[in-house]
C-alpha cells in the first residue's frame, strides 16, 4: 500500500477530483477538506497521514501555518505545499521557512506531485 493522504484544499470542485486521482494511482486518501479547523477534527491522532497536501497562495500563506501546527503535532507527517501561485513569493517562503518538506507548483504536473509523496 502506498502513502495514507490528506488534502486541505479550499476549492470545492477540485477536492474530490483530486482524492479520486490519487486514488487511482494507488495512495490511500484518508479524507480531503477545505479548512484547517476541519482537518483538526478529521485527523486520527493515532493514526496520522503520513503525507498531508496543503494548498496557498501569495494572498494567505495559510498553507505554511498549516504544515507547522501539522508538524509540531504529527512529527512523522510529511508536509507538501501544493500551490498555483503566479508570482515567485510562495516559493521564495518555502525555502526561507523549514516547516514544509516539499513545494509543488501545480503546473508542474502529477509527476512532480509524486515524486514529492
Amino acid at each position: 500500500m502506498r502513502a495514507t493522504i490528506a488534502i486541505i484544499e479550499p476549492h470545492p470542485q477540485i477536492r474530490p477530483l483530486f482524492s479520486e486521482l490519487l486514488n487511482d494511482l494507488g495512495y490511500r486518501v484518508l479524507f480531503h477538506t477545505g479548512r484547517f479547523s476541519e482537518f483538526v477534527l478529521l485527523v486520527d491522532p493515532d493514526a496520522p497521514p503520513q503525507v498531508c497536501i496543503n494548498d496557498t497562495n501569495y494572498r494567505d500563506m495559510y498553507g505554511f501555518c498549516h504544515s507547522k501546527c501539522i508538524k509540531e503535532n504529527f512529527i512523522q507527517s510529511k508536509t507538501i505545499i501544493h500551490s498555483n501561485d503566479p508570482s515567485d513569493m510562495v516559493y521564495q517562503a518555502f525555502k526561507n521557512i523549514d516547516v514544509v518538506d516539499y513545494y509543488v507548483d501545480k503546473c508542474s504536473g502529477l509527476e512532480a506531485l509524486q515524486r514529492a509523496i
